[in-house]
């Protein structure tokens, strides 16, 4: 019988060794959607550069940066930033310093920059539009194939932080859902991630959803509008990838009980799942973490070789 392991990190403990990145040999960036991403209406038509604290607004133009391992073993990930469905943050610096990480693991890494569901110019579905696509390309080697590198369907992930970490999880609980109409061969590909890592992720459940639908107005509103349709818990089982998840214990945004309920969740379905609780860590989760949290890091490593993802 599968188990769910839970580790409550002390915070006296020691640093545990992380790989140290190596340089890339490529990082491009790409468009996933052929033309105009679906379901928008009257989009702006120019798109701002990020602001001086390297978050996106008003995305129109979904975009992937490929940073491809020096030595690469075949695996690739996803990574998906947070910012509330209301912008998109350091994309450019914390969603690069991941993929340097991914890549020193010989994990070819790609950074997604996705539509904001919250910015009406956009179907609340749009940034489960963008994920599924980038997946879909991904595990079809449609970019890093051009630089001799060959993806291994079978080992193409995700990783995401608070709301990357919130679209992770739908990506892995409803990679069957066609939340847009096929637009090329590509789109015959799986969606289905092979693992997850959901670092300070919002996960809910049906119940919470329903009772926030009754209870919320205006952008509150609009908010569970874009995740009331895909609870979590009703759509676990046995096909679920795996999940290692990380949260902190002070956090006040994203109580650290979600993160709970998602692991009693995997694991009830039977699915192979890590839960690692911060104590004393806020919504702070990163690749920059410098406290004794830092070991999310090592503990990934350890995981991703636990799982066969790398050797």
């Amino acid at each position: 019988m599968k188990k769910l392991v839970c580790v409550l990190a002390l915070l006296g403990c020691a640093f545990a060794a992380v790989a140290q990145p190596v340089p890339t040999s490529v990082a491009q960036t790409f468009a996933i959607w052929p033309g105009v991403a679906p379901g928008m209406v009257d989009p702006p038509k120019q798109e701002p550069p990020p602001n001086n604290r390297g978050s996106y607004v008003g995305v129109v133009r979904p975009t992937l940066v490929m940073s491809l391992a020096a030595n690469p073993n075949g695996a690739a990930v996803l990574i998906l930033s947070g910012g509330s469905y209301k912008k998109v943050v350091r994309a450019d610096t914390d969603g690069a310093a991941v993929a340097r990480w991914m890549n020193s693991l010989g994990v070819d890494a790609y950074v997604l920059k996705y539509r904001l569901p919250m910015e009406t110019f956009n179907p609340p579905e749009a940034a489960y539009q963008d994920a599924q696509r980038a997946l879909r390309l991904i595990r079809s080697n449609s970019f890093a194939g051009e630089f001799g590198h060959s993806v291994d369907p079978r080992r193409v992930g995700v990783i995401g932080f608070s709301a990357g970490g919130h679209l992770a999880g739908v990506m892995g609980t409803y990679y069957d859902t066609a939340f847009y109409q096929p637009v090329d061969n590509t789109d015959r590909v799986s969606a289905r991630p092979d693992f997850m890592i959901l670092v300070g992720a919002p996960i809910y459940s049906a119940s919470y959803l329903h009772s926030r639908i009754l209870s919320q107005t205006g952008e509150r509103r609009r908010t569970i509008q874009v995740v009331g349709p895909f609870p979590f818990d009703t759509a676990v089982n046995a096909r679920t990838p795996p999940a290692i998840i990380f949260h902190g214990q002070a956090d006040a945004k994203v109580p650290y009980t979600s993160a709970v309920a998602a692991a009693q969740w995997l694991d009830k379905a039977k699915v192979p799942v890590e839960l690692h609780i911060f104590p004393g860590v806020g919504h702070s989760l990163s690749i920059t973490s410098s406290g004794p949290e830092k070991q999310w890091i090592a503990f990934s490593e350890k995981w991703l070789k636990a799982q066969g993802i790398i050797p």
